[in-house]
Parts: structure tokens; C-alpha cells; sequence
């Protein structure tokens, strides 16, 4: 509460119900069948749009126990083959979206008395949203080999989602929040579709009285793409950092590709974009020199584009190019084609150790701290490579913050997002139990634990894997590094 009375609160609520109902059935312990049927429901949701049911049907044939597969029980444990079909449903909004919602906008005296005034909240109510619905199919395989030493799990998978809900910014014609925000409102936007493989491999390579060897192997590809956009009438979509855009993943990173800098020499041809040698050449689309310093730009039909009265557009150093919107391209998303987890564990009699290692790979990270106003003040070491003069760089521009299109969202901004990490190293002795009865403990194991102690990547940020929400992730906002954490401890037992 403050001075004026009103009485102010962060609380949030939001509730979810889901009711259930399953058969499974087995024949002969070898043909199966399972059936679901979930109603879900979302407080989050508007009257109307609260509840959807989410089918789902499975099948399994265990091969390995087919009379004819009796030959190969000597090496082959189990074959089991797998075929889904289901539903699933996400309301993934913030509490309180589809309600209309005001907030205190300040104050302003009405005869004399101190009047509060409101204004509707950010988030514009959308009563027409509803759930996000993904149909999913998958055909899996499980196998075991040589007595469990081998045991493979493999699914390739589909999933076609409808009603991706997504926050799109309001036209400002609608008002604008405050000056540097618009309005937005949650919608079901897009149809997506993502397929690809899943693998588990798990293996005991080596196992005798005094040495143990196991290994698990973790591998998913995925390849995901927008099929349409609501209303089939734009290309793309718009949302703080990320673009919805047809034939391209979800969270595309949108925005102009450069092609170097300007470079001494070509002061008249930059004059005519409004830059300087030092400045980042963006690639613009259609765009052609006629002559030094004299270009013009191609439509879609490829024919020059004209004023009111048929004449060409010419782009000079009188006449210059704005850039727009309309210059970006697709430059990279946030979601990895493919990621994978490798972990090894040895034992040699009461010693232990084990690695886990990762890798990630074609997903991109957009270096959003280094066009910051803190970044003008602490460069990275990155700009001692800048441009300062006639060949010295094609890539840094120069260092002049009154040099605004250099700063301006670009490819120079976006960075490979892949990478290679040791995740943990752990080394552990356990002591003998006959010793220990000695001193009346039970166990007593002793090791030392290292976390992210390496991790290989082009990214010039403190660590590639950025930003902490969906919408979020891929965005390198200058945080907090990843640490390297040593730790030495025991486990005892009376």
C-alpha cells in the first residue's frame, strides 16, 4: 500500500484439471494395445475454450517371442516394434491473457481532488484463443542383444501442430503501451510440423570381477518447419526477438545480411545507403548498381520499381535508401538440428569414474549484448579486429556509436550456436566394507566432482547455451556465465 491507499499485488493463479481414462491389453504377452482419453482443462483460457479432449492409441508386437525368431535367441534378448498415434494440448499464456485487465497509469486532479487514472494492461484479451494441439505419430523399435549387454530404443516421429499460440505486437494505429512498447495479443497463429529421430543406446562394453565399462548414448534430430500462417496472407510474423516465417523453423532470427563493410574507395556508392567506409554493407534484396554511386531496386517480377508517374527510383547519395523491414532475411533459428548426450562409467575394483559429455548443433545464438549501450562502454576483445582503416577488417565495423546502422539488428549479430561440453567428471574411491566394520561404519565413499570443466565453440559470448525461457532461449543478453564447479565430498553410512 502506498500513500494514496491503493493497495498493490504480484499475485498470480492459474489452475489445471486433467481427467483420465486408459485400457491397456495384452495378448499372449506379446500382442498389445493401449487406449487414453484425457480432458484437460485451463483457467488460463476464456470461457468457452477452457476444456479439449486429447485421444491417444498405442500398438506393440514383441517380435523376439514369435515362434519363428527362435534361432536368434542365442544373441537377440528382445525385438519389440511400436506404433502411436496421440494428441496433446498446450495453453502455454501467461494467467490472466484472455481477461481484459487494467493497470494504474498515474494520477490527474478532477476539482481539486487526485483522481487515478488507467490504462489497459500490455496484453491484449484474446476470448477467440484456444488450445494448442499437436497430433503426434511415432513407429519405435526397442531391442536387446548378446544377454542385455546392447540395448537400442529408436523412434521417428511426426508431429503436426495446430494453433501454435504466439504473442503478436498490435498495429500502433491501435494505440501503443508507452513509448517504446506496443500492445500485443496471444493468437493461434501457425501450423508447424517437426519430424525426426530419437535414439537411446545403451551398452555394458566391458564387465569382469575387476573392471566395469558401461556406456549410454543419447540422440535426437529434429527438423521443424512453419507450414502456414493465419490468415494465409503474410510470410512472416514479428515477436520480440524471433520471426514466424513459412518453410523456416519456429523462433527464425529475421533481420538484413551484411556483406562486409564499405571500405575506403567506396564512399559514393555508401552515400547513396547513408554510410561510410567503416559501416556495415548490408545485402539488400532486388537492389542493383547502374552506376558508381547511382542504384536502383527489382520487384518480386523482377522489373525496376517506379514513382507515381513511371520513372525509375534512383538511389543516390541525394535520393537516399532507407532500410526497411523488407531487406531482412532468415539468418538462423534457436532450435539445434540435432543434440546428443554421451556418459561413460568405469569401475576398477573400489575406484569410480565417470564422464558425461553433450553436443549441440545448427541452432544459432543472436549476440544481443554487443549492440547494448553497456557494450560501447566495455568492448569485448573482439573489436580490436575492427574496421580503423583500408584492409583491415570485412566484418568489424568501426568504433563509433554515432554509427547507428551499425548497431541495428544484423547477420553480424547472429553467431553458430554449436557446441561440445565435458558436463561432469566424477572420481570416487568406496572403501572396503571389512575394513569399515572395523571402525563400526556401514560404507564410505569418497570422490571429487568437477562441472562444465570445457566446453569448445565459435561463440564469442561467455558460453553458447543462452537464455532461460522459450522465448528466450538463443538470445545471448550478456548474462552470468556458466561456472566451473570443483566440489570434494564423502557419502558415510553407520
Amino acid at each position: 500500500m502506498d500513500g494514496t491507499g491503493i493497495v498493490y499485488s504480484n499475485y498470480t493463479m492459474s489452475k489445471g484439471l486433467g481427467l483420465v481414462g486408459r485400457i491397456n491389453y495384452s495378448y499372449l504377452g506379446k500382442y498389445l494395445f493401449s487406449a487414453s482419453v484425457r480432458q484437460d482443462g485451463s483457467s488460463r483460457l476464456a470461457k468457452g475454450n477452457k476444456w479439449s479432449t486429447f485421444p491417444a492409441v498405442s500398438l506393440g508386437w514383441r517380435i523376439s517371442d514369435e515362434k519363428f525368431m527362435q534361432g536368434t535367441s542365442n544373441w537377440m534378448n528382445n525385438l519389440k516394434l511400436r506404433l502411436g498415434y496421440g494428441v496433446t494440448g498446450a495453453a502455454s499464456i501467461d494467467p490472466y491473457s484472455s481477461v481484459a485487465t487494467v493497470e494504474l497509469d498515474g494520477y490527474y486532479s478532477l476539482g481539486g481532488q487526485k483522481t487515478n487514472s488507467y490504462k489497459f494492461s500490455e496484453n491484449v484479451a484474446n476470448a477467440d484463443l484456444t488450445w494448442e494441439r499437436s497430433h503426434n505419430w511415432n513407429i519405435g523399435l526397442d531391442a536387446s542383444f548378446f544377454n542385455n549387454r546392447i540395448d537400442l530404443s529408436a523412434d521417428y516421429y511426426i508431429t503436426n501442430t495446430d494453433g501454435v499460440i504466439w504473442k503478436q505486437n498490435l498495429p500502433v494505429v491501435n494505440g501503443a503501451y508507452n513509448a517504446s512498447k506496443l500492445y500485443y495479443m496471444s493468437k493461434n497463429i501457425a501450423k508447424t510440423q517437426n519430424h525426426g529421430l530419437e535414439l537411446t543406446l545403451n551398452t555394458r562394453n566391458i564387465v569382469n570381477k575387476e573392471f566395469t565399462w558401461t556406456s549410454a548414448l543419447t540422440f535426437t534430430l529434429n527438423n521443424e518447419k512453419v507450414k502456414s500462417l493465419i490468415g494465409g496472407t503474410a510470410d512472416h510474423v514479428k515477436n520480440e526477438d524471433y520471426y514466424l516465417s513459412i518453410g523456416y523453423p519456429v523462433n527464425s532470427f529475421y533481420a538484413p545480411k551484411i556483406d562486409g563493410m564499405w571500405q575506403l574507395g567506396e564512399e559514393t556508392d555508401a552515400a547513396a545507403f547513408g554510410c561510410a567506409p567503416g559501416d556495415i554493407k548490408i545485402n539488400v534484396p532486388g537492389m542493383i548498381k547502374e552506376a558508381d554511386g547511382k542504384f536502383y531496386k527489382v520487384g518480386d517480377d523482377g522489373q525496376p520499381l517506379t514513382d507515381k508517374n513511371g520513372d525509375i527510383i534512383y538511389y543516390t547519395k541525394d535520393n537516399k535508401y532507407t532500410y526497411s523491414d523488407a531487406d531482412s532475411q532468415v539468418l538462423g533459428h534457436n532450435a539445434p538440428k540435432w543434440t546428443m548426450g554421451f556418459q561413460n562409467s568405469f569401475t576398477y575394483k573400489n575406484f569410480d569414474l565417470t564422464v558425461d559429455m553433450m553436443s549441440v548443433y545448427g541452432n544459432e545464438v543472436y549476440r544481443n549484448w554487443d549492440s547494448s549501450a553497456y557494450a560501447q562502454f566495455n568492448y569485448r576483445t573482439g573489436h580490436l579486429n575492427r574496421w580503423h582503416g583500408e584492409g583491415t577488417s570485412n566484418w568489424d565495423p568501426i568504433l563509433d556509436p554515432s554509427r547507428s546502422v551499425n548497431l541495428e539488428a544484423s547477420s553480424y549479430y547472429v553467431e553458430d550456436g554449436s557446441f561440445f561440453r565435458i558436463r561432469n567428471i566424477e572420481l570416487g574411491y568406496t572403501f572396503d566394507p571389512r575394513l569399515l566394520n572395523r571402525i563400526k561404519l556401514q560404507s564410505l565413499r569418497i570422490y571429487g566432482n568437477v562441472q562444465n570443466p570445457k566446453t569448445w565453440s565459435r561463440n564469442t559470448g561467455y558460453t553458447p547455451e543462452v537464455g532461460g525461457s522459450a522465448t528466450a532461449f538463443g538470445v545471448d543478453g550478456g548474462g552470468y556465465p556458466m561456472p566451473v564447479v570443483y566440489t570434494l565430498g564423502f557419502n558415510l553410512s553407520f
